[in-house]
């Protein structure tokens, strides 16, 4: 199998699967609005991506948001071995950065990654690779809130068009 796209897709799916949730939009073009005060703590999103390979992609996020519009995010990626289900790759990572709101769009800008811990058990992804792919600079990425209530968000992808459910803890 050729595994060349792998440290890109964890980065991609780090940072594009994992998005922090964003206060204050209107839900759907409705008018209605949800205060800072309701987003703003700690939320967990979790996830399994299984890729074409074979192999699968365990994604765990822990976001805190807070009044003053910075967010962080500490992601742990995990690549599995469909068949076998052994580890190959396991990462941490800590994002910061900030959040705004236009119109129905919440976008978030990383101002800084770093990795916490790493462990490949595959030549194919080394932790340069990753932080190298984490000194590149990322616009803001923008997405949609979908539907809110205190204890679950569900979030739309605008240029992706997937879907992030994200969990009071």
């Amino acid at each position: 199998m050729n595994h060349s796209h792998l440290p890109r897709l964890f980065f991609t799916l780090t940072l594009f699967l994992t998005l922090p949730l964003l206060s204050g939009c209107p839900l759907n073009g409705t008018g209605n609005t949800i205060g800072d005060t309701v987003l703003h703590g700690d939320w967990n999103m979790k996830s399994m991506v299984p890729l074409e390979t074979g192999e699968k992609i365990d994604l765990s996020n822990d976001y805190t948001f807070r009044p003053d519009k910075t967010f962080t995010n500490i992601s742990h990626v995990k690549l599995i071995d469909g068949a076998t289900n052994e580890l190959l790759y396991q990462q941490t990572t800590e994002e910061t950065g900030t959040w705004t709101i236009d119109g129905d769009d919440s976008c978030w800008t990383t101002s800084e990654a770093k990795i916490i811990d790493f462990d490949s058990r595959t030549p194919l992804i080394t932790r340069e690779m990753i932080e190298q792919e984490l000194e590149n600079e990322l616009p803001p990425e923008c997405l949609q809130i979908v539907s809110a209530s205190h204890s679950k968000i569900t979030l739309r992808l605008i240029s992706e068009g997937g879907m992030v459910i994200l969990v009071r803890k």
